[in-house]
Formats: structure tokens, C-alpha cells, sequence
């Protein structure tokens, strides 16, 4: 990207790994397009903590700054916070949405006109009306479940909806930026521009590559080479990864099933196990009684943070069972993914349909054409060139329609 002029850019991120990488990524790209440039990091946190920071491989620092809040207008909060801490006013506020298109395209914040005939989790199980083209995509009862709360105001802090704040937000955004592609989602990308009537700019998939410098040094790491060791001692393509990110926890029926599903598929596993949300979670959710006695030697189970990339890139893996979220429903209509079946009222699964998922996708014929559109997708996600277009392509609109200074 060819610099104009450093910029000052605010970044947004919710304080979860999966949500703030893809704003490193972005903050990485713009760094070395434009040397000077500097990036707030700001987040709303359930609590209050400090200030941190964290070296970056392209500047100095990241800068991360938790803000409390109770109000709705937090777009000014952060740009007041960052003009004060920068001594500069920004050029450009950037709540990056996590979420993909047909999910925006899915809910369409209530603030959007047209979407005031859903009022039932029911009707969020139907595709809807203002969606033109075909496609499956569409909630089950459970997820539709699961969103209520997020439509209704908080009774004890008197704060407006998450539902209500994204429609606001929307309402008063110059434009949007979303990590997806024209290659991933073309048709939802065009749906959001003309739903929103503003741009809507997809900064590609980001994809976690891994750094060479980085990598050497993290393979001095005790804990990946016990897991390297074992990893290097599994067959090719045998090895089912489980993880479910640091923010999601499975119950304790979830965790029981998903345990005796695994044992059941007898394959290899190497399963990033969460027994629990931080130390204020006093629930921690424990394996069957004998499991990991019965399944020792073929599976391995961690319970402290992995390193996802560098498992995800071994030869022993070839499958992954995570926690994929509303994006399930897309993944699964494009063959990208399988989603285990569960029960519509309250998202149970069993031990049966744990181990006849896995085997669907890893081993069946029928399961064949998961692992060829995964291949063709990895064609895809490993053009940089395609990739960091999309990024170059956000930082030229940033440059040319940044805030100015009176």
C-alpha cells in the first residue's frame, strides 16, 4: 500500500484472542505500509483493568486500554480517550465485525427498517424475507434461544440492548468493514451494501499465518515439543483436533458426552480442554471417570493455552471439532464443516452423534466431499497476495476518507 500520510486509527476489539488477532493483523499491515502510524487498541471488559501493552513484531507496542462504560455513546468516548492519549486526533475509529456477512444478513439489527415482522425465536429459524437468493442458511431454535438475551435492555445497569447498540452503530458508521471475501460470500456482501446503504468493505479472511522468527522461538517452547513429540508419532491425516477458543465452556453433560463420543470414534485426538472460565468460575467441568485411563496413548489432552496454528499445520491433523458458533449454519451449506446434530430446544448432543459426525467427516466416503471443498478453500486462504489485497484495499479507503483537523 503506498502511504500517504501516517494514520491515527482507534481499533475496537472485544477482549477474546479470536477477536483482537484479526485486529493485529490489520494493525500489522497498516504499520508497514505506513511507518508512523499509530493504533489504539480499546475495549469494553465486564471489569475494570489496566492498561497493558504487548510487543508487537512491527512496532514498538500494541496498546490495550479497558474502558468502563454505561452509556451508549461509546464511539465519542473512544475518540475523546484516544485524541488525549495520543496527543493527536485519530483519523479513523474501527470496530473490525467479527461476525460474517449472512449473519449481519441473518439478524439485521432492529434499527434497519423491514425487520419489525420477527418477534419470536421462531421466526429467526426461517430464512428471511429481504434475502433474494437461495440459500439454507438460517437459525436453529436453540441459537435463536441463546440471542434473546442480547434483544433486551440489561435490568440492572439500565443499558440499552447488544441488539440496539449494533443498530445504532450502523445507523451511524461512514462504513463497514468485515472479515470475510467476495470469494467466501459474495452474494451477502453485496446484500449488506444494499441493506445499509453505505460501503461495506471485506478485508479478506486473515489468515493466521505463521511468522518464521516467531516460529523458531516457540519451538524451544517445552510444552510444544511434548505435543510436537506426540503429534510426530500419529499417522498422516489421522488426528481429530478438538478446542473450543477462551471464551466458550462446554456443561458438564456437554463435556461427559463429548469425552465418551471421542472414546467412541476410537481415532487419535489431541482436545485443548477448558475446565473452566477464570478463577472466579467455581464450576469446573471433570471427564468421565476413567476416560483418559481408557483412551491413553491415543489421545492427549491439555487444560493451559496451545498453539493452535502450529497443531492445525502438522501433518497428523485433519480435522477439526470446535465450537464455530452462529458461522456453523454458513460453513455447513458451503460443505466447509458438519454440524453435529443437536437437540433444536436446548443444543444437547450425544455421545453417538459426537462419534458419528467425526467419522463422517474424516472417514466415510460419504463424507468425502467435506475434505475436498476444504481443500479447494485452502487454495483460497494461502493467496497472501488475494488476502492482503483486501487489507490494502481498507487502508486506501481509511487514507482517503480519514477524519481531518479543523
Amino acid at each position: 500500500m503506498a502511504c500517504v500520510e501516517k494514520l491515527h486509527i482507534v481499533m475496537f476489539p472485544w477482549l477474546a484472542f479470536g477477536h483482537i488477532f484479526p485486529y493485529l493483523k490489520v494493525e500489522a499491515s497498516q504499520a508497514h505500509g505506513c511507518k508512523g502510524s499509530q493504533d489504539l487498541f480499546c475495549s469494553i471488559p465486564q471489569g475494570q483493568v489496566p492498561e497493558t501493552r504487548v510487543r508487537s513484531s512491527s512496532r514498538t507496542y500494541y496498546s490495550f486500554l479497558g474502558i468502563q462504560h454505561s452509556g451508549l455513546d461509546t464511539r465519542w468516548l473512544c475518540f475523546l480517550l484516544a485524541e488525549a492519549y495520543c496527543f493527536e486526533t485519530p483519523h479513523s475509529m474501527v470496530s473490525l465485525q467479527y461476525l460474517h456477512c449472512f449473519l449481519h444478513g441473518i439478524f439485521r439489527p432492529p434499527l434497519i427498517k423491514g425487520d419489525g415482522y420477527r418477534v419470536k425465536p421462531e421466526d429467526f429459524t426461517v430464512k428471511p424475507k429481504w434475502v433474494h437468493f437461495d440459500t439454507n442458511v438460517a437459525m436453529s431454535l436453540y441459537q435463536s434461544l441463546a440471542l434473546a438475551p442480547g434483544y433486551e435492555t440489561d435490568e440492572e445497569t439500565g443499558n440499552v440492548s447488544e441488539a440496539y447498540r449494533v443498530g445504532r452503530g450502523l445507523e451511524y458508521c461512514d462504513m463497514v468493514a468485515i472479515r470475510s471475501s467476495v470469494e467466501f460470500e459474495g452474494d451477502w456482501l453485496k446484500l449488506l451494501q444494499d441493506m445499509y446503504k453505505k460501503p461495506v468493505i471485506p478485508v479478506g479472511l486473515l489468515p493466521d499465518v505463521e511468522d518464521s522468527k516467531e516460529e523458531s522461538k516457540e519451538d524451544d517452547n517445552e510444552d510444544w515439543s511434548e505435543i510436537k513429540d506426540w503429534l510426530d508419532k500419529q499417522a498422516k491425516g489421522s488426528v481429530l483436533f478438538v478446542a473450543f477458543g477462551s471464551e466458550a465452556k462446554l456443561t458438564q453433560a456437554q463435556t461427559t458426552e463429548l469425552a465418551l463420543g471421542l472414546e467412541l470414534t476410537g481415532l487419535p485426538f489431541f482436545w485443548a480442554m477448558k475446565k473452566q472460565r477464570g478463577l472466579s468460575d467455581t464450576e469446573p467441568v471433570e471427564l468421565p471417570q476413567g476416560f483418559q485411563d481408557r483412551t491413553r496413548g491415543r489421545g492427549m489432552i491439555y487444560t493451559t493455552w496451545v498453539p493452535q496454528t502450529k497443531i492445525l499445520n502438522h501433518e497428523s491433523v485433519s480435522a477439526l471439532l470446535n465450537s464455530s458458533g452462529y458461522s456453523s449454519v454458513h460453513l455447513e451449506e458451503k460443505k466447509l464443516g458438519f454440524q453435529i446434530p443437536r437437540d433444536e430446544s436446548d443444543g444437547g448432543f450425544t455421545r453417538e452423534s459426537v462419534a458419528e459426525s467425526v467419522n463422517l467427516v474424516m472417514l466415510d466416503e460419504e463424507g468425502k466431499i467435506y475434505r475436498d471443498k476444504v481443500k479447494d478453500m485452502q487454495v483460497i486462504l494461502s493467496d497472501m497476495d488475494k488476502q492482503n489485497g483486501y487489507v490494502d484495499n481498507l487502508l486506501n479507503y481509511l487514507q482517503n476518507h480519514k477524519f481531518m483537523k479543523n
